[in-house]
């Protein structure tokens, strides 16, 4: 008579097969797709061979519990192949692909990028290669060791941009944000921990602030409450700085372009919400003031007021010095720091916070080294590209090498805040965003392609 978890593990492994052969098939389907960068197929490559792990773990291991964790773990696997649908041509811009997987990996060399569009309006980073190793980190290794547990396989991240927004590549900088969660991390992993902990300890107390009731409650529930004061103070210690660091890393990077998407992806929210459970970022007008102050640090400020040469450029220069001082009189505001100090948990995490800030900017360009926003020529290169921009024409340099794609953007964002409309006779319109947003992308394609070109020239020339 066959025992009862003979049986389950027959059941369960005909599940794990289907499941497993249903990832299969969606991945074969997904290979033959056309997408902007050979990373989505490479991708392809590594998910199946973690695939081709799963199903030796399966039919190899006789314990059932083994076999019902493949299963869970092949659910939440099949889940994932849908990024790569979302991430073939025409849903992501190509354009804005390759130069955003170059920067990305420049900073985080060991990493490979998939970009794919989604339909919440969020951008998001999602470390993949991390998630499965913690996922199947108590699994036999050997069955992974062309996958998961690789020492020569890249570190997969999937980057989500929204798809409301696919097309409007001005907005795609925010992927500098996200990428410097990398850079915020390596700024938490650099703190004395016993030294936080203790101040943190401190900011506790007795906990009657949280609890005025913890003298009446037992040692043990009186711990648990202090435990948990604390968790949260650190929680919303670290999501500050994580959002912070973030911000300065996408302005260094990016830099005003950084700036002006900021303010547009918050345009519609309050600006003093204080940090929640679900995301602890700081208030919207608490961060304008971090990366106005990196701004001015940078001399962008004087930067844009040496725009000079002929109506158009000046009328950039004028409406971006417009568009900064209004964002700057958000800044002087205080209502989210008052907000801040009302909140008993808040006020203590941002003491906290605020002891740090002024290493955050040093430590970022550290970091970023010579990918840091190229400061010099600014007049020279952004008045070529807005004489270009006024004429309908893809802001991308003429001369060799291109230039920094970055510039084509900064040019973009300020032809939007001044609002050069592309008919002389008529007002700014949805029209004209849309017109604008094609200009960009076209000198971004233009740049790629040149690029690619000129590899492949090079490469000739030298065999």
């Amino acid at each position: 008579m066959m025992s009862p978890d003979a049986g389950d593990l027959d059941e369960v492994r005909r599940r794990g097969t289907f499941l497993l052969r249903s990832v299969e098939d969606q991945l074969l389907a997904l290979s033959a797709l056309e997408y902007p960068t050979s990373s989505p197929l490479r991708f392809i490559g590594y998910l199946k061979r973690l695939v081709e792990g799963l199903r030796k773990l399966l039919e190899a291991d006789t314990n059932p519990e083994t076999a019902k964790l493949v299963c869970r773990f092949v659910t939440d696997l099949g889940s994932h192949v849908r990024f790569l649908e979302s991430a073939s041509y025409p849903r992501v811009p190509w354009a804005v692909i390759s130069p955003m997987e170059k920067l990305i990996r420049a900073i985080v060399p060991t990493a490979e990028i998939v970009l794919r569009s989604q339909w919440s309006w969020n951008y998001r980073i999602r470390q993949m290669s991390v998630r499965y190793q913690e996922a199947l980190d108590a699994l036999p290794r050997h069955y992974f060791t062309d996958s998961v547990f690789s020492e020569n396989e890249p570190a997969w991240n999937v980057v989500s941009l929204p798809r409301i927004d696919s097309g409007n590549v001005l907005m795609h900088v925010i992927l500098g944000h996200e990428v410097g969660h990398r850079i915020a991390d390596r700024f938490l992993e650099q703190e004395d921990w016993p030294a936080i902990q203790k101040e943190i300890v401190d900011l506790v107390g007795n906990g009657k602030w949280a609890e005025p009731d913890i003298d009446n409650l037992n040692p043990l529930r009186a711990m648990v409450v202090k435990n948990r004061v604390f968790k949260r103070i650190d929680n919303i210690r670290v999501g500050g700085i994580q959002e912070l660091v973030s911000d300065i890393v996408g302005l260094q990077l990016f830099g005003p372009s950084l700036l002006f998407a900021l303010r547009e992806s918050s345009i519609d929210d309050a600006l003093d919400g204080l940090p929640a459970a679900d995301s602890y970022h700081p208030p919207w007008r608490y961060r304008y003031r971090s990366v106005l102050k990196e701004f001015t640090r940078q001399g962008y400020t004087e930067l844009f007021g040496s725009l000079t040469g002929s109506r158009i450029v000046e009328r950039v220069r004028d409406r971006c010095a417009e568009h900064i001082a209004r964002l700057a009189a958000f800044a002087r505001e205080q209502s989210d720091l008052v907000a801040i100090q009302e909140d008993e948990y808040t006020k203590r995490a941002y003491a906290l916070i605020d002891a740090v800030a002024g290493a955050m900017p040093a430590f970022v360009e550290r970091e970023l080294g010579a990918l840091v926003f190229d400061r010099s020529d600014f007049k020279a290169k952004l008045e070529e590209l807005l004489g270009l921009l006024e004429l309908g024409i893809p802001p991308i340099s003429k001369a060799l090498p291109r230039g920094d794609f970055r510039y084509a953007i900064l040019a973009g964002w300020c032809g939007r805040i001044a609002q050069l409309s592309f008919d002389p006779d008529g007002e700014w319109g949805v029209e004209d965003d849309i017109t604008l947003h094609r200009l960009v992308h076209k000198a971004l394609e233009y740049a790629n392609v040149t690029e690619e070109y000129d590899a492949w020239r090079r490469g000739r020339e030298g065999g």
